[in-house]
């Protein structure tokens, strides 16, 4: 069950980023941030009061890793972004993909321990992530654009941690604790900014998608974490650009390169061997 919920996280992340990316063909990238990061916390606290998530739940250790996760999520998409803006795609994205080293260590710093074939399944699937994300091996990049998608890297690997960490208390918690930080840095930015504050008709439905589905994710990523080994966990969670790059291609009609096809094939691999 923890397996198929990671897998089901990667799907929703995937998907969000597909969404998200589109969404960024008509609006500033960080303004589709802002706003379905917006909504996302609506959606979190909606549910939370429904389902009464918040009873027996006590301020503790886990408010830490929940604020954590929101405040290094956020800095690794703002890092993220400003890579993307100076560097090429193909050479951010596969860095910034590495994240997942991040959890894996931390899961195996703390004594869990891979069979074989574990081992070579999470090296095939990370190799894979890399691969698929479009590495651009002969290009030739500026060192911030490289060091910043390093740092992004690092900041998404370490909220992965806070999201597992959170979610041994309580999944629906960390989340809206995740998302109050992050929404009450944002809505600064919504309210300060009016060219952001405008919708343009017909946004709200597809960023409110783009929101409620990276919520969907990170709530069966903290349920799978709350299952089984975070070492294992992160990995078949952090497959998320498989899911990506194949929607832009069946949906976008956008061509892939043969580097990425291995990239998918590998992922695939090393899911199965999981």
């Amino acid at each position: 069950m923890a397996a198929l919920l990671a897998l089901v996280s990667s799907a929703l992340w995937g998907t969000a980023d597909f969404l998200g990316g589109t969404a960024s063909r008509r609006r500033a990238a960080w303004q589709v941030v802002v706003w379905s990061q917006t909504l996302a916390g609506v959606a979190i606290a909606t549910c939370v009061l429904v389902t009464g998530a918040w009873r027996g739940i006590h301020p503790g250790t886990w408010t830490l890793w929940a604020l954590e996760a929101g405040a290094l999520g956020m800095a690794g998409l703002l890092c993220f972004y400003a890579a993307l803006a100076r560097g090429t795609m193909g050479v951010v994205s596969p860095i910034a993909a590495l994240g997942v080293l991040v959890p894996l260590a931390v899961g195996l710093a703390s004594g869990e321990r891979l069979t074989t074939i574990h081992g070579v399944g999470v090296g095939a699937a990370i190799v894979g992530i890399v691969l698929a994300s479009g590495p651009e091996l002969s290009a030739k990049a500026p060192w911030r654009p490289v060091a910043l998608a390093a740092l992004a890297a690092l900041f998404f690997g370490c909220a992965i941690v806070g999201v597992a960490r959170g979610s041994q208390t309580s999944v629906l918690m960390t989340m809206l604790v995740m998302r109050v930080f992050s929404v009450s840095v944002f809505a600064v930015a919504l309210f300060a900014t009016p060219s952001i504050r405008r919708l343009h008709k017909g946004e709200f439905w597809p960023l409110l998608v783009v929101g409620v589905t990276d919520v969907a994710a990170n709530i069966t990523y903290g349920f799978a974490a709350t299952m089984a080994e975070l070492a294992i966990v992160s990995v078949l969670g952090s497959i998320y650009p498989i899911v990506t790059v194949v929607l832009a291609r069946f949906v976008h009609h956008e061509r892939l390169a043969r580097i990425q096809y291995l990239g998918v094939a590998a992922a695939v691999a090393g899911v199965a061997l999981i």
